[in-house]
């Protein structure tokens, strides 16, 4: 037998999943211009390389959020290291993004991601293991259709900072034949 608060919690949830569900079970879409916000991330669907590392994109539900994942490579195979998701915030009208990672000496990062043309300028937040945080700026920006130059610059605006890291990523197919498991959906 139930309690009637562990009874309230679980119509409650019931509910809500009805609900959320039931426009999906109507074929009801979203409308068209709600995906907008994330149209600039259609040239970065799919798998990025950049010496030992690969970035991989795919769409999510609806193209309205980005998942994305990066891979550290080496003969033996490869590992995840990060995951996260870019989407459209509507409360506070931007895309951000929220990522885990592991086997760095940041855990957290969260972005703040304004496409201006063909670079994606994204103000970013990393927390380490202990709780302290940095601020950054990342510039990705497309050199060619199959290749761009990402950039990190210290500070909140990164105004007149010189870069602190930067790589340059080629498109590749993902993932290689032993990763099957990994690869985005459409490249299985």
């Amino acid at each position: 037998m139930r309690s009637s608060q562990g009874a309230t919690a679980w119509a409650f949830a019931a509910a809500a999943a009805v609900v959320t569900a039931a426009p999906c079970a109507l074929g009801a879409q979203q409308p068209a211009d709600t995906a907008a916000p994330m149209a600039g991330f259609e040239r970065l669907i799919g798998a990025w390389r950049s010496g030992s590392t690969v970035q991989v994109f795919e769409w999510g539900p609806g193209r309205l959020a980005v998942r994305a994942r990066s891979h550290l490579t080496a003969e033996e195979g490869s590992r995840q290291v990060s995951e996260g998701l870019f989407l459209h915030d509507p409360l506070r009208d931007e895309v951000r993004g929220y990522f885990v990672a592991v086997e760095m000496p940041v855990s957290y990062f969260e972005y703040s991601v304004d496409w201006q043309g063909d670079v994606l300028v994204a103000e970013l937040t990393t927390t380490d293991v202990e709780g302290r945080t940095q601020r950054f700026i990342e510039r990705w920006s497309f050199v060619e259709a199959d290749r761009f130059l990402w950039t990190l610059l210290a500070g909140a605006d990164g105004a007149d900072s010189a870069p602190i890291m930067s790589a340059e990523f080629e498109r590749v197919v993902w993932p290689p034949e032993n990763l099957d498991e990994d690869a985005p959906e459409g490249e299985r």
